[in-house]
């Protein structure tokens, strides 16, 4: 029996009832974000507790997505933060702008690819 089914402590983190159930498996790899409530001391005293049969990889604060699109979507959504729309029509209209604008500046869109870090085959 382990420590913690020993200490019968009451568990309220639905991913606190997990751990219990999954540690008959004796070997668990766990990637986790850094959700603030991933960070709770119950949680990280239970990856403490728990070392000999579980793995945790605790991704950066800022997982960058390796997609060229994020960076294009980024540069488009850059004016939608202080835009009033009146209605969805005008949303589209300002994206389509933004969009057609880029076809113009293609080292802007050089610039997301390299930034992904991906390469295009020459």
């Amino acid at each position: 029996m382990s420590a913690r089914a020993s200490a019968k402590r009451v568990r309220s983190s639905p991913i606190s009832a997990t751990l219990d159930a999954a540690e008959a498996c004796r070997a668990l790899v766990l990637v986790w974000d850094n959700v603030r409530t991933h960070l709770t001391a119950d949680l990280r005293e239970d990856f403490a507790a728990n070392t000999d049969w579980l793995t945790v990889f605790q991704l950066p604060a800022h997982a960058p997505d390796p997609n060229p699109r994020e960076g294009v979507w980024s540069l488009v959504n850059h004016d939608l933060g202080n835009l009033a729309a009146a209605d969805l029509g005008q949303i589209t209209r300002t994206v389509k702008r933004k969009v057609k604008m880029l076809q113009y500046r293609p080292r802007l869109l050089d610039s997301c690819l390299t930034g992904s870090g991906l390469a295009l085959d020459a």
